[in-house]
């Protein structure tokens, strides 16, 4: 489930059945939550520069600047390989 969606959730099921019952310091907790939900989802949005591995020969491996997962390779003699978001956390990158 992506961020925005698991966000989406909170707030229709938590926060909204919270304030028919009066709780507004589960509310409060709530909202807490949903922003820093919403916030992540953001930066992860903004693109990053990758991290390089030099394997040597001109041939570098790249890493997500996030959580470090293999994105691809760069070469010099052939065409390079990189995704443009992260397959592990999603981060955007440049």
């Amino acid at each position: 489930m992506s961020k925005a969606l698991e966000a989406y959730k909170i707030i229709e099921e938590e926060i909204i059945g919270s304030i028919n019952d009066g709780r507004t310091k589960r509310i409060i907790n709530l909202y807490k939550k949903q922003l820093q939900i919403i916030e992540e989802s953001l930066k992860r949005n903004e693109p990053m520069k990758p991290l390089l591995k030099d394997m040597g020969f001109g041939h570098y491996d790249i890493y997500c600047p996030s959580c470090k997962e293999y994105i691809g390779y760069k070469n010099s003699v052939r065409q390079s390989l990189t995704l443009k978001y992260c397959p592990e956390c999603g981060q955007r990158i440049e």
